[in-house]
Order: structure tokens, then sequence, then C-alpha cells
């Protein structure tokens, strides 16, 4: 079996055993779908034509695949280069730093496969999936989890400290959760703004193909080209950069 499948494999085996605390710790996008769309969406008024839960809807299964993939990838990857010596174990077989790389991606898109579909089953058992068309995002969701995962990488790949994660969550991930297109129109921003925002927030664009999967519009191949863009960039930064870390 190709090195990076057996680490994938690795890390399914491992993750069987701890599945239901893991999959509680990504219940975050179920809460805001509740709180913010069934909660505060009780005094919002129609947003592009959907009500305000039907607008985020398709925003929170994308923000559950960023929140598998990306944690896994940071977090518990840094855990088993750091502290566990995992990564240096696989060194001693045949598998390289690029093996590692690609196993741990596929790893962490498939964990926000697996929260995504969780959220998805809930939309429709709360009557929001009037689309079923919009079942199709599975297809795309391992893309979606591939791109956030080649950044977890990259970031595990150069961070000094797993301490230094928690900043990053504060200063890129939570903003770009807030303000790509996710709660509100990111074109009510000033134009400027806009432009930052879709430079440096690859979530955007996987909003926008939830969107539109979601409400059966044909699907921008902007979106995705930019996302494979983004996911090759980071991938080879992210093998790069270990490389570095673990060899040179």
């Amino acid at each position: 079996m190709i090195p990076f499948l057996i680490i994938f494999k690795r890390n399914i085996i491992s993750f069987k055993k701890r599945a239901w605390g893991a999959l509680i710790s990504g219940i975050d996008p179920l809460l805001f779908l509740l709180a913010f769309g069934f909660g505060i969406g009780k005094f919002v008024p129609n947003v592009e034509g959907l009500s305000y839960v039907e607008f985020i809807a398709p925003a929170m299964v994308i923000i559950s695949v960023l929140y598998g993939s990306f944690f896994e990838t940071t977090y518990n990857a840094f855990v088993r280069m750091y502290y566990e010596n995992i990564y240096t174990a696989w060194l001693s077989t045949n598998a390289t730093v690029k093996d590692i790389v690609l196993g741990e991606m596929l790893w962490g898109a498939f964990r926000g496969t697996i929260y995504a579909t969780i959220v998805i089953f809930v939309l429709f058992c709360f009557g929001l999936l009037k689309n079923l068309g919009f079942l199709i995002i599975i297809l795309v969701l391992p893309l979606l989890g591939l791109t956030f995962a080649s950044i977890g990488m990259f970031f595990t790949s150069v961070v000094p400290n797993i301490m230094f994660f928690d900043y990053l969550y504060f200063v890129y991930i939570n903003p770009m959760i807030l303000f790509s297109g996710t709660y509100f129109p990111i074109n009510i921003l000033p134009i400027f703004l806009k432009i930052i925002l879709k430079a440096i927030f690859p979530l955007y664009y996987a909003v926008k193909i939830s969107r539109e999967l979601y409400l059966s519009q044909p699907i921008d191949i902007t979106n995705i080209i930019v996302l494979l863009i983004t996911c090759i960039f980071f991938t080879f930064m992210a093998i790069k950069f270990l490389r570095i870390r673990l060899i040179d």
C-alpha cells in the first residue's frame, strides 16, 4: 500500500478509539445554526431572498469542514509530530515527508467531510434541505477539506510551538469564519475590504460553492479553481517547510 494511504489508515484506526469525543468536538456549527439561525434569525429580515436560517445553513456545512480538517492538521498533527514523535517513526520506514503531508491532509479532509455530513443530516431533519440536489455537495466536500487541511499542515510545519495555534485561530480562523459571507453578505462592505477578504480567506469561495448548490444555481468554476490553486500551493509549502523541520 502507498505510504500516505497507510498513514491515513492509521489515523482512522486511532480515530475509532475516540470517535464519540472527536465527533462532539465538531458540533460548534450546529450550535451556531441554532443560536443564529433559529434565535437571532427570528429578528432578521430576509437576506438575499432567503430567511436568515436558510442563508446561513449552507455556510454551516462549510464551517464544519473547516473545523474538522483544520483542527486535525494543526493541534492534532502537531501533537503527533512533536510530542508523540510519530512523524520520526514514519520517516524511519519508507515513508517520506511528502507521504506524511498527504496522509495527514487526506485524513483531515475525511474528518471534515464527516462533520459536514452530520450537519447536512441535521439540516434535513429541520426541513432546511428543500432542494435535495444540495446533496451533490458531498462530492465536493473532500476538495474543500483538502484545501483547509493543506493550510493547516503549512502552519504545523512552521509554528514554533503548539500555543501559536491559539493565536492563529484568533487572528485568522475566527475572522475568516465571520467575514467570508457566512453570516452576512460581504457585498455590504467597502470595496477595498472585500478585495482583501477574497484574497486571504479561501472559506469565502467554499461558502459560495455551497450556497450555489443550496439554491440550485450553476457552480462558478472560478471558485473551484481558486480552491485548487490554494490547495496545491499550501501543499507544496507544507512539504517544503516540514522537510526543513524534520530532516534538514
